[in-house]
């Protein structure tokens, strides 16, 4: 049964490769000296909307992130980069809830990404549905919008058995709506943590 499971979300995964957009991320801090990258692929760009992403988060304490990620769009003209300071305020055994401040870079406009709202909710052996409402300020003046996603994230560690220097692998599936529009986008990512450095 395991194993016809993973084929399936391997299948979803390839569906998905197709199909991935930008994506965000969710309001766990990964604790103390620990890294996490998150990686999305659009292969030869052959969706004019999708992005090819690494999301990133270091834990400077068990509650402060420092994170952001590098993304390069299919256009070739919304390439950006990103950096932040990640909070988590609240902190439970089913909900963890952060707030953020960053700045993001598109070409010469450099954008304050501000207030941010990360929700990361915890249900069953390692599944999670976690997610972001993000403002974005072009030139920390005029505000351009909000950017939306939701994700859910399956643990494979059910399904194989993890690398030695890896936590935890998730596979997410989820939503994105972008600030510059109302069109929602399906995305994927591969989440991996690593063991504390």
């Amino acid at each position: 049964m395991k194993r016809v499971l993973f084929f399936f979300l391997i299948c979803v995964f390839l569906i998905q490769i197709a199909f991935s957009s930008g994506g965000y991320d969710h309001g766990s801090p990964v604790g103390k000296n620990q890294l996490q990258l998150d990686f999305t692929v659009n292969p030869f760009d052959i969706f004019p909307y999708g992005q090819t992403y690494i999301v990133w988060s270091y834990g400077l304490t068990d509650k402060l992130d420092f994170h952001g990620y590098v993304s390069r769009a299919s256009d070739g003209k919304t390439d950006q980069i990103y950096g932040g300071l990640m909070y988590c305020f609240f902190q439970s055994e089913r909900l963890d809830l952060s707030t953020a401040l960053g700045y993001r870079q598109i070409g010469t406009n450099v954008d304050r990404v501000v207030p941010q709202f990360l929700y990361n909710y915890k249900f069953l052996n390692g599944y999670t549905i976690g997610g972001s409402s993000v403002a974005i300020q072009q030139n920390s003046s005029r505000h351009i919008g909000y950017t939306f996603d939701i994700a859910l994230y399956i643990p494979l560690d059910h399904f194989i058995d993890l690398p030695d220097a890896t936590e935890s692998i998730h596979f997410a599936l989820g939503l994105f709506k972008p600030s510059t529009s109302s069109k929602i986008y399906p995305t994927y990512s591969i989440d991996i943590k690593f063991n504390p450095f």
